[in-house]
């Protein structure tokens, strides 16, 4: 199939947008009516790891795709795939302030955890390790040599947890690692 990475990353950067616009419009509205709710630190902190791996997505894709010269029907498949659970992920998770069940982001976020968590370990897994198998032909398990799935089996715990230490350990893990990786880029 004859398509140019620009055109794939234009489609792709659309669902991303999407995502990112509907979160930011939730957060505007939490800001606007934060005597209206109770707040939950945890919450918060998800919050921000969602924002700051909007960007990382965005900038992993060039930086995993942006190589391809034939690009297969596979890939625009798979890299849409990608970009849907991302969206999902954000659309689970961020809620308008009349969608929030008793005004209350900790009821909100245990009551959206599952399906929050599994998504979301999902499209980290498809972008740290399935990309790569899929585009530089590595072997499943060379991948998983190479960079083992910490962070979405972290979160798949997370899906089944209730532990609020738990969960906001790992939140703050998660966000000190992409900063991490953040400085080191």
């Amino acid at each position: 199939m004859k398509l140019d990475f620009a055109y794939v990353a234009t489609f792709i950067s659309l669902i991303y947008g999407l995502a990112l616009a509907h979160g930011l419009s939730c957060i505007a509205e939490l800001l606007q009516n934060y005597k209206k709710i109770k707040s939950y630190w945890i919450w918060w902190v998800w919050a921000i790891f969602l924002l700051l791996l909007s960007n990382g997505f965005w900038v992993s894709i060039y930086n995993i795709w942006n190589d391809i010269e034939q690009w297969k029907m596979s890939y625009v498949v798979f890299i849409t795939f990608e970009g849907c659970l991302f969206y999902l992920c954000y659309y689970i998770f961020f809620n308008h302030i009349n969608e929030i069940d008793n005004k209350d982001l900790e009821y909100d976020y245990y009551k959206n955890k599952r399906f929050f968590f599994l998504i979301l370990s999902l499209a980290i897994f498809c972008m740290l390790n399935l990309s790569e198998v899929i585009i530089k032909e590595y072997t499943f398990i060379d991948k998983l040599q190479k960079q083992p799935p910490i962070v979405p089996l972290l979160l798949i715990s997370l899906a089944f947890s209730t532990n609020k230490k738990l969960h906001g350990a790992i939140g703050i893990f998660c966000v000190t690692i992409f900063f991490i990786q953040l400085m080191q880029s």
